[in-house]
């Protein structure tokens, strides 16, 4: 099959398969290149640099749906492939392959429709999540779909793993499902839009910590924002990002350890209740018991374990963030 391929960093591990195929990248389609903050350098994607080392050809545009159709029409491709390409496609664009439009999708379709789905799961707290191959429809992801795979989200992992781990299952799906369509065998069924949900584009104000929420819905969050955009708390009108995090629900054993060391056990949300480095860090109250971030970093600063953060930075007791 001649492909073209539409995607993002996120999902090089789809570029690569499909590159190790049997088929033909008739053009690789990434956004544009963005520009350092001092506005001297130009940065390239890692789906640009992968294609320029394997001497495919580069299409970059700020808006396919305005700039793309000529380009991409001129090639006659058999398919083409989104995979967390980041921007909307046309149904002029969708309509231009021989044979179909597939985009890899990271969660179990029609749940998490948009742009967010592995931070929506991590999130949410969900136990499990999986990945969609379907055909793309001008609706946002409610296409027909062909083969889902459901995974294990792991305890304590973050999106950033997830992610990676999810685009290298859609690759091998992704494979399996162009060998389908080949053979005239692959038949895809329609979604049950009764059943949607909706995620939106994850914004920096969104990573927020608020600890009127309770300890697991933060340490969730902690994780679903890692890497990006990443969460913070906001102390004497600062930003302190937080990478990782742990909790103690209160009457848990640790709970009660930190509240005889203490030697009170009443405290207020978002109140600092201890700053060392030992014997127990940064701890922070929360709805249903104590937030402890694990991994920091200070405005302008290192990411640095808190032990390694205390050792140089003091946070005041009593204080409410």
């Amino acid at each position: 099959m001649k492909i073209v391929y539409l995607g993002s960093d996120v999902a090089m591990p789809v570029l690569e398969k499909l590159f190790k195929s049997k088929h033909e990248i008739l053009a690789v389609v990434c956004n544009v290149d963005k520009v350092n903050a001092r506005g001297n350098k130009i940065i390239p994607s890692k789906t640009k640099e992968f294609a320029l080392e394997k001497n495919l050809k580069i299409l970059q545009y700020k808006k396919i749906r305005v700039e793309g159709y000529e380009d991409i029409k001129a090639l006659e491709p058999d398919l083409i492939i989104s995979a967390a390409f980041g921007q909307i496609i046309s149904q002029e664009i969708i309509d231009i392959s021989k044979v179909a439009t597939l985009n890899v999708h990271p969660s179990l379709l029609p749940k998490y429709r948009g742009p967010s789905p592995i931070v929506s799961a991590i999130a949410s707290g969900d136990e499990t999540t999986g990945v969609s191959i379907m055909k793309m429809a001008l609706e946002v992801d409610a296409g027909p779909v062909y083969l889902q795979k459901e995974v294990k989200i792991e305890e304590n992992e973050k999106a950033g793993e997830l992610t990676e781990r999810l685009f290298k299952l859609g690759a091998d799906m992704l494979i399996e499902t162009i060998d389908s369509l080949e053979k005239g065998t692959a038949v895809f069924e329609e979604q049950k839009s009764e059943n949607a949900t909706f995620c939106k584009m994850v914004k920096e104000e969104n990573a927020v910590l608020d600890f009127n929420l309770s300890c697991e819905e933060l340490n969730n969050k902690v994780r679903a924002y890692n890497p990006t955009p990443v969460c913070y708390f906001v102390y004497k009108n600062e930003k302190y990002k937080v990478f990782e995090s742990e909790f103690a629900l209160s009457e848990s054993e640790k709970y009660n350890q930190i509240c005889e060391f203490l030697g009170k056990s009443t405290f207020s949300c978002g109140e600092i209740v201890f700053a060392k480095a030992k014997p127990f860090g940064l701890v922070i109250k929360a709805l249903n018991g104590f937030f402890m971030p694990k991994v920091i970093q200070a405005p302008n600063g290192k990411v640095l374990d808190i032990k390694s953060f205390l050792n140089g930075k003091s946070f005041e007791i009593g204080e409410i963030i």
